[in-house]
């Protein structure tokens, strides 16, 4: 489904409505977003997968291979609307907890049932916070009591607000320098408010990955200073505030070149081990031409969904792509030995879908996801045919031994349930 979350934006806006959550930006498709659960950050909202109510998906040829598929303990369409796309009805928990991040092998992805807000607003914050009450605040999401407050976002006893987001940025060459927090309120829609763009468009260059990528290569020594400064381009005014709707504060992507993105989701308990980890891989490995971001979010109910933990940090590295030298490590190295020093120390981590990672790591998938890969592949089984499994299969799901095929569940396994 090639409908992008930017157009979905702007048609929910005409009506007054507006997604819950997004990614950082608002390029991906609806159908890749879900499918490989693109998190967002609404920490108490859940993923963008999560505030999808139904799928229409086709699975074949046949007069029966259009299924509209949602929970049963929560259905959201009755049967006429079903008889009007022509599809069959499977309302199934089960099957659609595990269509919902399907990574595109359950089908193609028809039409997509949203719950949608009533239009809101985000004011967004940018300010410096001290390193332990950034990680006090990552383990224990309690803004209520922290010494880290926004004056204009307190309660009547001036304790702080829970807020929509948070994000903190850290620079892993220099453990003395405070972080940087992203911090974002929800707020009634107004129509009176200054138009954000402009500010949100400064932010990064078009052209900064490509020639970041080429600097790494030729200067690694320099790339810690570099990442200092490169702070100034992403926050130019850090104590300026921004409001704007959510398709506006997450706007569209500028880069536009050889970049990477390495994301970790991990339960927060385990936040500053995980922090303190990778840092040290980065120095010792690096340097790295790319800086570290944390950014949290609940559980997600899709099985294979990366954000599993009841509250999910995403332990993150943005950075310009590069292929190594004689004196750096390659990206693929560095990202298999990220993940082998996680598994060495006994952290429990999944690895976002959407972005880079070393998944044919042996094991890897059991070690994210114990018997739930099987579970999936279970209901991906009684749903497909063989031959049409086959045919939404891919090398990815190959190697990561996804595409397997289960030739003896039972169909009924995805029945409609009452």
């Amino acid at each position: 489904m090639w409908t992008t979350i930017k157009e979905i934006s702007e048609f929910l806006f005409s009506h007054g409505k507006s997604l819950k959550t997004s990614g950082a930006s608002n390029g991906q498709t609806i159908g890749g977003s879900i499918s490989t659960g693109i998190h967002g950050s609404a920490f108490d909202t859940g993923a963008v997968q999560d505030s999808v109510a139904g799928l229409n998906l086709i699975i074949g040829p046949g007069p029966n291979d259009n299924v509209y598929i949602e929970r049963h303990t929560q259905p959201a369409l009755n049967d006429d609307f079903a008889r009007l796309i022509n599809a069959r009805v499977i309302r199934n928990d089960g099957l659609f907890n595990a269509a919902l991040v399907g990574l595109g092998s359950f089908g193609f992805i028809h039409g997509v049932l949203i719950e949608a807000d009533d239009l809101f607003l985000l004011k967004r914050y940018t300010r410096r916070i001290k390193p332990a009450v950034a990680l006090k605040l990552a383990e224990t999401m309690n803004f209520r009591d922290s010494e880290f407050k926004i004056p204009s976002e307190l309660d009547a006893t001036g304790k702080g607000i829970r807020p929509y987001h948070f994000k903190v940025y850290v620079n892993p060459y220099n453990k003395k320098e405070e972080y940087i927090t992203e911090i974002i309120y929800k707020k009634e829609y107004r129509t009176n408010y200054p138009n954000p763009i402009p500010d949100i468009k400064k932010a990064i260059y078009k052209d900064l990955p490509t020639w970041m990528a080429r600097f790494a290569e030729k200067h690694s020594r320099l790339i810690p200073k570099f990442i200092g400064a490169l702070k100034g381009q992403i926050f130019p005014d850090l104590d300026k505030d921004i409001e704007g709707t959510l398709g506006e504060i997450f706007w569209d992507t500028t880069h536009k070149g050889a970049a990477f993105a390495f994301t970790f989701g991990i339960d927060i308990k385990d936040t500053r081990k995980a922090l303190n980890l990778f840092i040290r891989v980065v120095n010792e490995e690096g340097p790295v031409p790319g800086a570290i971001a944390l950014r949290f979010i609940r559980a997600s109910k899709a099985i294979l969904a990366f954000t599993k933990f009841p509250m999910t940090c995403i332990l993150e590295m943005d950075g310009i792509l590069w292929k190594g030298s004689s004196t750096m490590i390659s990206f693929e190295d560095f990202q298999k030995k990220l993940l082998e020093v996680f598994i060495a120390e006994g952290i429990k981590f999944t690895i976002h879908w959407g972005k880079n990672a070393a998944s044919s790591l042996p094991g890897l998938i059991d070690y994210m996801y114990g018997d739930n890969d099987d579970i999936w592949k279970n209901y991906r089984s009684a749903l497909l045919s063989k031959q049409m499994a086959d045919v939404f299969s891919n090398g990815f799901l190959d190697t990561i031994r996804l595409s397997d095929y289960r030739v003896n569940v039972p169909k009924n396994l995805v029945d409609s349930l009452i």
